[in-house]
C-alpha cells in the first residue's frame, strides 16, 4: 500500500457493497476520497460499475480476512462507520414509491425486500 490512507480505503471496499467517491468521503472524512476513489479504480481486482466500485469476491474475501486477523478493533469501527453512513443515506433519501412504506415493511407480494447495503456479515458492537 502507498500509504495508511490507501489501506483504509482499500479495506472499506472490501467491506460496502459498492463503493463511490461520496462513500469514501462519508467513512473517510479527513482523507482526500477523489485521489483514493482513482487509486482504488485503477487495482486489477476491482470493477467499476453504474453503482460504484466492487472488489472481485475473492479480493473481498481476503481483504476481509486480513483485516479481522490483523486488527478485529478496526473491522468492528470500518463496520460500524458504513452501518452508520447507509442509515444516514436512508433516512435523507427522498419518499420514491419504492421499498417498504412506512407502516408496513413488505412488499404488495408479502414479501419483504432484501437490503444490500454491506458487504456479508453482521455488524458487532461492543
Amino acid at each position: 500500500m502507498p500509504t495508511a490512507a490507501h489501506r483504509r480505503a482499500l479495506e472499506v471496499a472490501a467491506q460496502s457493497y459498492s463503493t463511490s467517491e461520496e462513500l469514501l468521503t462519508a467513512v473517510l472524512p479527513e482523507e482526500d476520497a477523489h485521489l483514493l476513489f482513482s487509486w482504488l479504480r485503477d487495482l486489477p481486482f476491482m470493477e467499476s460499475t453504474h453503482r460504484g466500485l466492487h472488489p472481485h469476491d475473492t479480493a473481498r474475501e481476503t481483504l476481509a480476512a486480513d483485516l479481522r486477523r490483523r486488527a478485529p478493533d478496526a473491522l468492528v469501527t470500518m463496520r460500524q462507520r458504513l452501518a452508520d453512513v447507509y442509515l444516514r443515506l436512508l433516512r435523507e433519501a427522498p419518499r420514491s414509491g419504492y421499498g417498504p412504506s412506512p407502516t408496513n415493511s413488505s412488499t404488495s407480494s408479502g414479501r419483504a425486500r432484501p437490503w444490500h447495503g454491506c458487504a456479508p456479515g453482521p455488524v458487532r458492537t461492543r
